[in-house]
C-alpha cells in the first residue's frame, strides 16, 4: 500500500473546495489508521466575522454524533445494574405511553435507541432552531404520534426516543443527563473539550454556528441548540473537537475488537461498556437502503457492509445520486445536522481506521459527508473515479432550486382572494394539537396578526395574509436562517384557519411536515368549550372537523376522571 499520509495531504485543496462550494465557513478533519492518527486538516474560520481560524481543538456542535455518547452512557448504567436493555421502558418510566399498545407495553431501550418502534419522530413540529419542547412534553408528544410501521419491523428515525432514554437514565440515578455523561464517559476518557454546555465567551476556540442564506451568505445562529438540563441534549446536544473525537473513536474501535475477543466482555477496564450490544445491528434500514449486504442500525450507529452506498443519514441523498463505495469492508458510521452545524464519522474496524469531520454550518450540501467519503476512497486506494467536487456542485444547485421553489410557491399564492380575510380579532386565540403537547398562540400586536409557537417570545412570526383564511408565517430566507430554521416546502409555512357554519374560527390547520395532502389540526381555545359543542352540527365535515371533535372528546373524557 502506498503511503496514505502523502495521499491524504494532497486532498487539502479538494476538501477546502467542497466546503467553500457548500458555503461552510469552517471545517475540521481528523483521520486515524491502524490505530494511529495520521492526518488533520483545518479550513476556514470558526468565526466568519473576525476571521478566527479553525483548529483541531475548535469546539463544534456534533449534532447526532451525540447519540453514540448517549448509547455508551446507557451502556455504563447497564453495566452498573441500574438499567437493562430488555426491560420495558415503563419499568423505569411508568408514565411512558404510546398510541400503539405494543410500543407502550413492550418498548425497551434497544427499541428506542435503534429507532425500531415504528413511530415517526415528528421533528417538523418541534425540532427547529432548538427543540421547543420541555421534558414534560417529550412523552406526550411521542404518545400522540401515529405509527408508520409495525413495532420492531424496520428502522424509522425518532429523536424523541433518545430524550426518553435520557429521562430513564435520570430517573434511575437521580442525576441529569449531562452529569451522567460527564462522570461516566468524558472524565474517564480524559476528553477535555467535550460536553453539553460551553460559553463562547468564557471558553477559547469555540466555533460560532451558521445557516447559509442566499448568495452563500453565512448568517449566525446565535440561539442555543438545547436548553440547559434538557433531556433532549441526548439527541444531539454535545459539543466536541476533532482532537477529542479522535481519542473517543480510537477507543471505540479498540474496544470493539478487544471486547469481541473476550470470553467475558464485562471484564474490560474501558469506560466503554456493552459495546457488543451498542455496535450490533438491531433494525433494518428503510426500503431504499435495503441491500443484499448488511445495512442496519445499532444504537447510535449505522452498519453497512461495503460495497454499497453510505451517507444515509444526511442531506446529500435528497440532493444528488449517491456514489457506491466499491470496496469490501464493514463501515460503521453516523452523521449529524443541526441548524448551524453538520458532522460525520466513519469507522472501519478491520483496519482500525476512522474519519471524523466537523463543520460550523448547515450548508447547501452535506460537506462533512462528501469529505468523509473522499477520504475513505483515498485511504483505501479504491481507484474511485467519483468526482466529489462535481457531486457537491450538483447538490448545491438542487438545494438552491428547492429553496427558490419554496419562495416562488408562497409568492404565487398572494392576493388570490384578498377580500376573504375577516377581522383580525376573529383569529385570536390559543390553538392546541390533538394530544395537547403543542400549541400555537395567535394574537394582534401593533395592528398586525402574529403567531408564537409554544407561546415563546423567540418563536414569534408575523402572519401575512395570502387568500381567504390562509396566512403564511414565511418571512425571508435570511430571517429564517438567522432564526436557525431550515427551509421546508411551502405548505410548512401556511396556516389555514377553519370556521364552522356560524363563521366562528374553531381551529387551524398546519402542514408542518411540508406535505400538500393536509396538515395537523389545532383546536382553538378548547378549554373554554362546553359539552354542548358536541351536539352542534356546524363543525366542519372535513378531516379538520373530525380532529376537532376528537380533541373535544379527549378533553371531556379526561374531565370525568
Amino acid at each position: 500500500m502506498k503511503n496514505p499520509v502523502e495521499a491524504l495531504t494532497r486532498l487539502g485543496p479538494i476538501i477546502n473546495q467542497i466546503a467553500s462550494i457548500s458555503g461552510i465557513p469552517g471545517v475540521s478533519v481528523g483521520v486515524f489508521h491502524e490505530g494511529e492518527v495520521i492526518f488533520r486538516h483545518n479550513h476556514g474560520y470558526r468565526d466568519a466575522s473576525t476571521k478566527l481560524p479553525t483548529t483541531s481543538s475548535t469546539i463544534y456542535p456534533i449534532a447526532s454524533l451525540s447519540k453514540a455518547f448517549t448509547a455508551f452512557t446507557c451502556g455504563v448504567l447497564v453495566h452498573e445494574g441500574l438499567l437493562d436493555w430488555q426491560s420495558p421502558i415503563r419499568s423505569f418510566l411508568p408514565e411512558f405511553r404510546s398510541g400503539v399498545s405494543e410500543v407502550q407495553e413492550l418498548a425497551n431501550l434497544v427499541d428506542l435507541l435503534s429507532h425500531r418502534t415504528g413511530v415517526p419522530g415528528g421533528e417538523s413540529l418541534y425540532f427547529h432552531a432548538q427543540p421547543i419542547l420541555n421534558d414534560s412534553d417529550i412523552i406526550s408528544t411521542f404518545a400522540e404520534l401515529p405509527p408508520l410501521h409495525p413495532f420492531r419491523s424496520q428502522w424509522l428515525y425518532n429523536n424523541l426516543g433518545y430524550g426518553i432514554a435520557a429521562m430513564a437514565m435520570s430517573r434511575q440515578t437521580g442525576k441529569q443527563y449531562e452529569e451522567l455523561l460527564e462522570t461516566r464517559l468524558i472524565r474517564p476518557l480524559k476528553l477535555n473539550r467535550t460536553g453539553v454546555n460551553y460559553d463562547t465567551h468564557g471558553t477559547k476556540d469555540v466555533a460560532k454556528t451558521y445557516m447559509i442564506a442566499d448568495e452563500k451568505e453565512p448568517v449566525e445562529n446565535s440561539r442555543p441548540f438545547f436548553s440547559a438540563g434538557s433531556s433532549m441534549a441526548a439527541v444531539g446536544g454535545i459539543k466536541s473537537s476533532v482532537d477529542d473525537l479522535l481519542v473517543f473513536y480510537r477507543e471505540v474501535v479498540h474496544e470493539l475488537l478487544h471486547q469481541g475477543s473476550l470470553t467475558d466482555p464485562t471484564s474490560t477496564s474501558s469506560p466503554l461498556k456493552e459495546i457488543r450490544t451498542i455496535m450490533a445491528g438491531h433494525s433494518f434500514m428503510r426500503p431504499e437502503h435495503y441491500s443484499f449486504l448488511e445495512r442496519t442500525y445499532g444504537l447510535g450507529w449505522i452498519r453497512t457492509q461495503l460495497p454499497g452506498e453510505v451517507g444515509a443519514m444526511g442531506l446529500n441523498p435528497w440532493l444528488a445520486k449517491m456514489p457506491v463505495a466499491n470496496h469490501s469492508r464493514l463501515a460503521i458510521y453516523h452523521q449529524g445536522n443541526l441548524p448551524g452545524a453538520t458532522s460525520a464519522v466513519y469507522l472501519f474496524p478491520e483496519t482500525r481506521s476512522g474519519v471524523v469531520v466537523l463543520a460550523n454550518a448547515y450548508g447547501l450540501s452535506d460537506a462533512p459527508d462528501w469529505i468523509s467519503q473522499l477520504i475513505m476512497d483515498t485511504l483505501f486506494q479504491t481507484n474511485s473515479t467519483t468526482d466529489y467536487v462535481k457531486l457537491t456542485e450538483d447538490a448545491v444547485r438542487e438545494f438552491e432550486r428547492y429553496r427558490s421553489e419554496t419562495v416562488r410557491d408562497i409568492d404565487s399564492m398572494r392576493g388570490k382572494s384578498p377580500s376573504g380575510m375577516q377581522a383580525l380579532a376573529t383569529y385570536v386565540g390559543r390553538f392546541e394539537n390533538t394530544g395537547g403537547s403543542f400549541f400555537v398562540d395567535v394574537f394582534v400586536e401593533s395592528g398586525a396578526l402574529k403567531l408564537a409557537f409554544q407561546g415563546l417570545e423567540e418563536e414569534v412570526f408575523p402572519l401575512d395574509h395570502l387568500h381567504g383564511d390562509v396566512f403564511t408565517w414565511f418571512t425571508s430566507t435570511r430571517d429564517l436562517a438567522h432564526r436557525g430554521r431550515q427551509i421546508f416546502p411551502a405548505p410548512h409555512y401556511l396556516i389555514h384557519f377553519h370556521r364552522n357554519s356560524l363563521s366562528k374560527v374553531v381551529g387551524l390547520e398546519w402542514a408542518h411536515n411540508g406535505t400538500t395532502s393536509g396538515g395537523e389540526f389545532f383546536v382553538k381555545d378548547y378549554a373554554a368549550w362546553s359539552a354542548s359543542w358536541l351536539g352542534l352540527s356546524v363543525l366542519s365535515t372535513s378531516v379538520a372537523g373530525y380532529f376537532a371533535v376528537s380533541r373535544l372528546r379527549i378533553m371531556l373524557g379526561r374531565s370525568k376522571t
